[in-house]
């Protein structure tokens, strides 16, 4: 009883410290963050890199646990994608409905010094978080959004806002997953397909963005992408990929 009462003790105390440690790092690095003064008088835009990781299904061997198979060709192909650009035009059209003038991709793309930078930086960021899972999708002639916030310097945040004539950047992710509902029924689980948003916006004040969320959580979707004995329903994983990415970026916005 003894011993008991002193695991009891030891657990309650680890866990009030583990909340305060979390609190403590949470406070040091916000996950998410907005300078309302900075952000408010931002009238045009431009988006200066996109991309999304693609969930890739990989059978039963893929979510066993924190272990995972790896998949060489989720880890290593990335392709231009007509999902991709659909959901770069979903984007751009919820920017445009929240009263923000965005200049077109092909004006971005065109300007001689982003592509100077494109072809500076293209491929210089190890995608350190991509999954096993995970596919890199990403927008023709478009810098990779692997990590936004060290992308562009503050020079160069600044000359390409003066040479696309926008007040600020804007850098986006967005991260597929295949999330579990817990209930197993012979071999039937539900299994639902999420995306995660992460946004950046970038006035060149700062170093940091003056609008940021490292991981918004999209909306679950009403049908289950399945997994019958293991294996999940791909045609379902295609059909829902965009209106899913879609989703979390009009309830982010919103």
């Amino acid at each position: 009883m003894k011993n008991i009462l002193k695991i009891s003790i030891i657990l309650t105390f680890l866990s009030s410290h583990t909340a305060c440690i979390s609190k403590m790092v949470e406070a040091a690095l916000p996950q998410k963050g907005k300078i309302e003064e900075k952000v408010k008088p931002i009238k045009t835009l431009a988006i200066v890199s996109f991309d999304s990781l693609m969930y890739v299904p990989g059978g039963l061997s893929s979510h066993v646990g924190s272990l995972r198979t790896m998949n060489t060709l989720a880890n290593t192909n990335q392709q231009d994608s007509a999902e991709a650009k659909s959901l770069y035009l979903a984007l751009r059209q919820e920017l445009i409905g929240k009263g923000y003038k965005v200049v077109p991709l092909e004006h971005v793309t065109n300007n001689v010094l982003y592509q100077s930078i494109y072809a500076s930086k293209k491929g210089a960021i190890a995608e350190k978080t991509l999954q096993a899972d995970q596919q890199v999708h990403n927008v023709k002639n478009l810098l990779m959004a692997a990590n936004p916030e060290y992308l562009l310097t503050v020079d160069e945040v600044n000359r390409l806002k003066k040479s696309l004539g926008v007040d600020a950047l804007i850098a986006t992710r967005l991260s597929y997953r295949s999330d579990d509902s817990g209930s197993i029924n012979l071999g039937f689980s539900s299994r639902y397909l999420t995306a995660t948003l992460a946004f950046y916006m970038f006035d060149g004040s700062q170093e940091k963005p003056i609008w940021f969320d490292y991981g918004y959580l999209g909306p679950r979707p009403a049908e289950s992408i399945g997994r019958i004995y293991g294996h999940e329903d791909k045609s379902k994983i295609s059909a829902q990929t965009v209106p899913v990415g879609t989703n979390a970026i009009k309830a982010f916005l919103n």
